[in-house]
C-alpha cells in the first residue's frame, strides 16, 4: 500500500511544486536588464517578424540576437497567447522549469528509486535561488530543461543499449544549443568523460552513441548557426566564438562580471546558494568514483561527472555569473538526494551522518545572513570583536547561537547516533524551513520587492502627453525599451527619444545633469535612472535634483523632472 501510494503522490506533489511558480508570475516589474532584454526580442518577432534572425530591431542588434532564438521563439508564441504581459513573457520559463522537477524524479528513479528522485526534485525545486530564475523570463530554466532531459535519455541510451535513445538524448542537446551558445555541448562531454574515465572505456558502442548525439544536435542547431555565419560571418566559422567573446570570457571576464574570489566564486555560491545538500553531494562524489566501476553503481559516475565537467569550466572562465551555476545545481541534488536516502534507511555510519549533517546546519547558518557572513569574514581575520559596533555584537548573538546549537546536535549524533524515527524523516527537516521560505516569497516578497517603477513610468509618459524624452543613464535599458514600446531602438515615432551618457566621475554628475536639463527641449520629460548613473551607486533625488526644477515623477528606481516651457 505504501508503494502505491508513492507511486502517484510523488509525482502530485511535484506537480503542485510546479505549478506554485505560475502564482503571482506576472509581477512587477520586468527586470531592468536579461528579462527585458529577451522580452524585446520576442516582441520584435510579433511586430516586424523575423523568427530566425531579431538582429534588425533588438537592443543594440547583435548584441542580444546573438545567443539562438529556442526560448524567444517560446516567449512570442506566449506573447501572442496571453498578450504583452509580465506573465506571458516568464511562462515558458515557469512551465519548464516544472518540468525539469519531473524530469529530476525521472532521473532519480532510474537511476536508484522513486524515493531518491523525489527527494532530488524537492532539494532542487524548494531551492530559493532555483525558485527565482524559474519566475524569470530568462533563458536559464529552458536550458536546464532540455540539459537535464538530456541526461535522462542517455541513461535510458546506456541501460537499454539504445542507440535511438541516444540519439533522442542528441535532440535535447540541440535545444540547449539552440537556447544558450555552446553549452549543451557539456552533456556530451560529460558522456565521453564517463565511459573514459571507467575500466571499459574502450566501447564502440558508446563512440556510436556520442556520434549520434553529435549529429542529432546539429540537425537542430546547426541550421540556425549556419545561418548566422553566413548572413553575419561571412561564412566564417570561427565567427561566433568571435562575436561571443569567448576568448575574453575565458582569459579576462567581459562587462565587469569578473570575481575577486576567481576560481574559488562558484565554490562559495554553492555552499551559500545550497548549503543542504553541499556535504551530502560532496559525499556522493567521492563514493561514485569509487564505486565508478562497480556494475550498478558505475552508473552515478555519470551524474557527478556532469556536475564537475560544469563546475570546472565556468570556474575556469573569468566572466562569472550567479545564474551559471544552475545547470550544476541538478546533477548535485541527485547526488544529494541518494545520500540522504541512504542515511535514511540507516546506511551511512554515524559519525559520518554526523559530519554530513553539522556542515549542512553550519552551511545553512552561512547561508542565512549576508550579515552574518561579513562578520564571521571580520573575526576569522583578526578583527577583534570589540571593534565591533554594540548593535553588531548584540546582532550575532542568534549567530554564535546557531553555530553553538549546530556543533552540540553533530556531537550529539557522533556519539549516539540519529533515532530512526528522525533519520526517516532527514531530509524534509532541511526542507520544511525553505518550502516556507519559499511561499513567503512568492506570495508576498514578489509583489513588490522587485517593482522599480518602470510601468508606472509608462503610464505617467502616455498621460502626460510627452513628446520629448531624455533619459540620462549609463548604457541601454530593457526595462525602458519593454514598457514604452521600444522607445529607444527606434519603434515609435510619436515621441522624440534622447539617452544622454553621464561622465565616470561622481563628482561630475551634478553639473552635468544640471547642464543636460538645460538643454533639453522646451516641454520634455527628463528621466534620470538614479542606479544608473554610475554603475553599482544609486542617488538619492535631492543629489541629482537640476537647480531650478521640480520633481514631476519618482519610483524606487525613476525620477523625472519637467522641463519648463520657458526659460
Amino acid at each position: 500500500m505504501a508503494g502505491r501510494w508513492r507511486a502517484w503522490s510523488y509525482p502530485l506533489i511535484l506537480l503542485v511544486l510546479g505549478a506554485l511558480r505560475f502564482v503571482n508570475l506576472g509581477f512587477a516589474d520586468m527586470q531592468a536588464w536579461d528579462e527585458g532584454l529577451y522580452a524585446v526580442r520576442a516582441i520584435s518577432i510579433l511586430k516586424f517578424g523575423g523568427w530566425i534572425d531579431q538582429s534588425a530591431h533588438a537592443i543594440d542588434g547583435l548584441y542580444s540576437a546573438l545567443h539562438p532564438p529556442l526560448y524567444i521563439w517560446l516567449e512570442a508564441l506566449s506573447l501572442k497567447i496571453f498578450g504583452i504581459t509580465e506573465f506571458a513573457v516568464r511562462f515558458p520559463s515557469a512551465l519548464l522549469a516544472a518540468g525539469t522537477l519531473l524530469i529530476i524524479f525521472a532521473i532519480g528513479k532510474q537511476l536508484a528509486g522513486r524515493d531518491v528522485g523525489f527527494i532530488a526534485a524537492l532539494l532542487y525545486g524548494i531551492n530559493p535561488f532555483v525558485d527565482f530564475y524559474a519566475r524569470q523570463g530568462q533563458f536559464d530554466s529552458a536550458l536546464v530543461f532540455f540539459l537535464a532531459l538530456a541526461v535522462y535519455l542517455i541513461i535510458i541510451a546506456e541501460k537499454k543499449s539504445s542507440n535511438r535513445f541516444a540519439f533522442l538524448s542528441g535532440l535535447a542537446v540541440g535545444c540547449a544549443l539552440m537556447t544558450k551558445l555552446f553549452v549543451g555541448f557539456g552533456i556530451p562531454l560529460a558522456y565521453g568523460i564517463w565511459w573514459v574515465s571507467r575500466s571499459d572505456r574502450f566501447s564502440g558502442d558508446r563512440v556510436k552513441k556520442i556520434v549520434l548525439m553529435l549529429v542529432a544536435s546539429l540537425l537542430v542547431a546547426g541550421p540556425w548557426h549556419g545561418y548566422m555565419v553566413i548572413v553575419h560571418g561571412n561564412g566564417n566559422p570561427l565567427w561566433l566564438l568571435r562575436a561571443s567573446e569567448m576568448f575574453a570570457r575565458v582569459v579576462s571576464g567581459i562587462e565587469g562580471n569578473q570575481k575577486s574570489l576567481e576560481i574559488f566564486y562558484f565554490a562559495n555560491q554553492l555552499l551559500v546558494l545550497f548549503p543542504i545538500g553541499l556535504s551530502w553531494f560532496a559525499y556522493g562524489i567521492v563514493r561514485s568514483f569509487r564505486n565508478r566501476n562497480n556494475g550498478d553503481g558505475a552508473i552515478w559516475w555519470l551524474p557527478a561527472v556532469w556536475f564537475l565537467v560544469f563546475f570546472v569550466v565556468f570556474s575556469i572562465m573569468r566572466t562569472k555569473l550567479a545564474f551559471y551555476i544552475l545547470p550544476m545545481l541538478v546533477p548535485a541534488s541527485l547526488l544529494a538526494g541518494r545520500e540522504f536516502r541512504r542515511a535514511m534507511l540507516g546506511e551511512i555510519p554515524k559519525r559520518v551522518l554526523a559530519l554530513l549533517i553539522g556542515i549542512s546546519l553550519l552551511a545553512s547558518v552561512w547561508a542565512a545572513s549576508q550579515e552574518w557572513r561579513d562578520a564571521i569574514k571580520l573575526l576569522l581575520g583578526g578583527t577583534p570583536h570589540a571593534s565591533l559596533h554594540d548593535t553588531g555584537r548584540w546582532g550575532l548573538i542568534p549567530l554564535y547561537a546557531l553555530i553553538a546549537a549546530s556543533v552540540v546536535l553533530a556531537l550529539l549524533i557522533y556519539r549516539f547516533g540519529l533515532p530512526e524515527r528522525l533519520r526517516g524523516m532527514l531530509p524534509y527537516l532541511f526542507l520544511l524551513p525553505l518550502s516556507g521560505f519559499g511561499l513567503y516569497t512568492i506570495g508576498v516578497l514578489d509583489r513588490e520587492q522587485y517593482d522599480d517603477g518602470g510601468r508606472e513610468l509608462a503610464r505617467f509618459v502616455e498621460r502626460g502627453g510627452y513628446r520629448d524624452m531624455v533619459v540620462a543613464g549609463f548604457e541601454r535599458n530593457p526595462q525602458i525599451s519593454y514598457y514604452l514600446g521600444g522607445i529607444d531602438v527606434g519603434w515609435r515615432s510619436d515621441i522624440a527619444f534622447r539617452r544622454v551618457q553621464p561622465p565616470a566621475d561622481s563628482a561630475l554628475v551634478m553639473p552635468w545633469l544640471t547642464a543636460e536639463a538645460a538643454n533639453a527641449p522646451a516641454g520634455a520629460l527628463f528621466v534620470v535612472e538614479r542606479d544608473r548613473l554610475i554603475r553599482h551607486l544609486k542617488f538619492s533625488t535631492p543629489e541629482i535634483l537640476p537647480v531650478g526644477y521640480a520633481v514631476a515623477f519618482q519610483t524606487r528606481r525613476y525620477v523625472a523632472f519637467q522641463i519648463p516651457s520657458a526659460r
